[in-house]
């Protein structure tokens, strides 16, 4: 996990990185996470329900994310899910919701 908190919190990109007690403070929630709950989201993959979502959708994603790409995350949500707005954060890493965190609250409660 500690080798992971740089790549995940975009430690390398412009306006990155966060303080160790971030980095702390995330690791101990990951590692009380309940494995049972973890093990359910991977199973019940939201994907086949996607298409039917009929609400209007906010996705966003960093195009630095190492966790998950966006190629295969938000792009390909933004593909499936009908009347979405896709927002792509340059240099956003997995961890924009501490990176980004100024700009995520600004385009989630104006938008």
């Amino acid at each position: 996990m500690a080798d992971n908190e740089p790549p995940y919190f975009g430690a390398t990109l412009p306006n990155c990185g966060v303080s160790s007690k971030i980095g702390e403070w995330t690791r101990w929630d990951t590692l009380h996470t309940s494995l049972i709950a973890v093990l359910d989201c991977y199973k019940r993959s939201w994907r086949p329900i996607s298409g039917k979502i009929d609400v209007p959708a906010l996705i966003i994603h960093g195009d630095s994310d190492k966790s998950m790409p966006i190629e295969i995350s938000g792009e390909k949500s933004a593909q499936l899910v009908p009347n979405n707005q896709f927002v792509v954060y340059e240099n956003g890493p997995h961890g924009l919701y501490m990176t980004h965190a100024d700009r995520l609250k600004r385009i989630c409660w104006h938008s």
